[in-house]
């Protein structure tokens, strides 16, 4: 018979395997630089050291080229620009890439060449992914910010990726590859922000948006990828990574105002009036705590909304609009929601 001992012993063990298997199956929030180091003739340089510097806080990850001259750097922060060195045998070789996405490695050879050579600068995009399969769309910083978006909204990203299509009458809902919005997942730094209950229609476990674009560094849409890192979804898997920190200090400021005067006051040929006052406010703000080593980044957006009644039911004094979404308002007397 097995002691007490024994069994206390095999739950430890069995506690620290599922403790050492979990950070193999996270969702992936950093990227990767790798590639090949040759001499002039193409022939495999062996041993040479590589660093990689992520130019905006001077962060540096060094690496050697393997037997047959390839090389791996892993855990990158996402954006740019990174600056990638190699050395070997006193010689120098240098590349640059302007910036990495969400888990896609980006492939920079470096060659030694015979006589001294400009800096060539690269810039690399990820045509498809290996290691996870699917069709996958990754939008980088440049991206997000150029994106025209009223509502300051992560699917106003989402919508980027042609396998993706929002409902306007349904609470803009995302629907990648024609599954049902309430399938897709959600996840801020490898946390997942999900509706796991189904009580909104936006996907979302919030009215709007959980964090705020202006604080997205990157972002991208995986649509049934085969890695284990991705799970738990049937249509899209949307992963958003936040911004850290530089060494110069950034910050940004927002104010939106939108009421009645800006839009119509007729629908489906009758005249209401629509009463409504919406008002949105962001700020950020980054920067060094120690420079080259520890950072800051600090993101908070407040949205406020006053909004009138557009339709009532019959004998409120309210607009009775046919086709309105509520299809019961024309038929429902105010005697009849005091009763309810």
């Amino acid at each position: 018979m097995m002691s007490t001992r024994m069994l206390a012993n095999s739950a430890a063990v069995a506690a620290l395997m599922c403790a050492m298997a979990v950070p193999a199956f996270a969702q992936e929030t950093t990227s990767a630089i790798r590639g090949r180091i040759t001499d002039a003739s193409g022939a495999s340089v062996a041993g040479a050291t590589v660093t990689i510097t992520h130019a905006p806080t001077g962060t540096t990850v060094t690496t050697l080229s393997g037997p047959d001259g390839f090389y791996t750097a892993r855990g990158l922060r996402v954006g740019g620009p990174y600056k990638i060195e190699a050395t070997s045998s006193g010689r120098t070789e240098s590349s640059q890439v302007q910036s990495v996405g969400v888990g896609a490695p980006v492939t920079v050879n470096l060659a030694f060449a015979a006589n001294q050579v400009e800096e060539v600068v690269i810039t690399a995009a990820l045509a498809k992914r290996e290691e996870n399969g699917g069709p996958t769309s990754n939008y980088g910083l440049g991206d997000i910010q150029d994106l025209p978006s009223l509502k300051r909204d992560l699917k106003d990203v989402a919508r980027l990726n042609p396998f993706v299509v929002l409902d306007p009458s349904n609470l803009d809902a995302v629907f990648a590859g024609g599954v049902s919005n309430r399938f897709n997942s959600l996840t801020v730094d490898g946390v997942k922000q999900n509706d796991d209950f189904g009580l909104n229609n936006n996907g979302y476990p919030t009215q709007r948006s959980p964090i705020s674009t202006d604080a997205v560094q990157a972002m991208s849409v995986n649509l049934a990828p085969y890695s284990v890192l991705y799970n738990d979804f049937q249509g899209a898997n949307i992963n958003v990574v936040t911004k850290s920190g530089t060494n110069d200090f950034k910050g940004t400021f927002v104010y939106e105002y939108s009421d009645q005067d800006y839009i119509g006051d007729r629908a489906n040929g009758q005249k209401f009036t629509n009463i409504f006052e919406e008002t949105s406010w962001a700020a950020t703000l980054g920067g060094p705590i120690i420079k080259d080593k520890l950072f800051f980044f600090l993101s908070y957006e407040q949205f406020d909304a006053e909004r009138g009644t557009i339709a009532g039911p019959v004998g409120s004094g309210k607009p009775v609009i046919a086709g309105n979404p509520n299809a019961a308002i024309p038929f429902i007397t105010p005697a009849q929601v005091t009763q309810v």
